[in-house]
């Protein structure tokens, strides 16, 4: 299960990708090291309340939006890439549906 600072950090990064920002460029915006940026999208930091500010204001976005997690936002790459899989799916027997499950598993929740 992700912690609030990784769905955040998904958030904005998300953010910044669609709107092809490299960190380096978000940090400026935020006065601070892109390391800060990487911490913060990688959820290793609890992003300042007022950095979050600043980017639902750069990225047309209200406050709330980072706290929404009720759906999963995702990149259109990851969202082709999970059609790929559901239709690889399709067609999979049961044991290798629960091989499948299991290895998912293992790698989400490591």
């Amino acid at each position: 299960m992700l912690t609030t600072n990784q769905k955040i950090g998904k958030i904005v990064k998300l953010l910044r990708e669609e709107n092809e920002m490299t960190q380096a460029e978000l940090a400026k915006h935020l006065n601070v090291q892109a390391r800060a940026v990487c911490q913060m999208e990688n959820g290793k930091i609890s992003p300042p309340v007022k950095s979050l500010e600043i980017i639902a204001k750069l990225f047309g976005k209200p406050l709330k939006y980072f706290f929404d997690f009720n759906y999963v936002r995702m990149s259109q790459s990851d969202k082709k890439r999970i059609e790929s899989i559901n239709e690889d799916l399709l067609t999979a027997n049961n044991e290798q549906l629960a091989l499948i499950q299991k290895i998912v598993k293992t790698v989400v929740y490591k």
